[in-house]
Formats: structure tokens, sequence, C-alpha cells
């Protein structure tokens, strides 16, 4: 039996506007973007990461953090091989 599909939608954006202090980088939080597709691949799903305009995913830069993943003694930053850029 083949695996079932699933699209998961990220986001295109690089920067966020910042109140009061202009533009800042941003991307795709690791933990809101990683934790539920590594759930779906467990589960059996085949899982496709799908940007609105095409182009490569960017990583949020700050979500690079043990912190953002309940402190967990396990985790390792993202390499930098891993398919998503982080923005300048």
């Amino acid at each position: 039996m083949s695996k079932r599909k699933v699209l998961v939608t990220g986001s295109n954006a690089t920067r966020i506007e910042v109140q009061g202090s202009g533009w800042g980088p941003t991307g795709n939080y690791l933990n809101e973007t990683v934790v539920p597709i590594m759930a779906l691949i467990s589960a059996g799903y085949d899982v496709q990461l799908a940007i609105p305009n095409g182009t490569k995913p960017h990583m949020d830069k700050a979500s690079d953090s043990a912190v953002h993943f309940g402190g967990d003694t396990l985790y390792t930053p993202a390499p930098r091989t891993s398919g998503l850029m982080i923005p300048r």
C-alpha cells in the first residue's frame, strides 16, 4: 500500500515589520513547522512542504534553539544543508 500524502504550506516571508523598529528577519519557525511534519512522517505520511511563491523555505534564525523545543537536551541546531535558507 502506498503512503498517504499531506501537503504542508509554509511561509515565504523573509522579513517582518517590527513595531517602532522598522523591519527584521523572519521565516518559518522550526517548532511550528518541523514538529508537526515529523509527527506526520512518524504516522506514515509522505509530506511535501510547499511555499506560496515556489521558493525554498526560509528558517527564522531565532527559532533554531532548544528553548523553542521545551529545552529538549537532544535538540541539535538545524544543519545548514537542511534545505531551509536563513534570511540575512
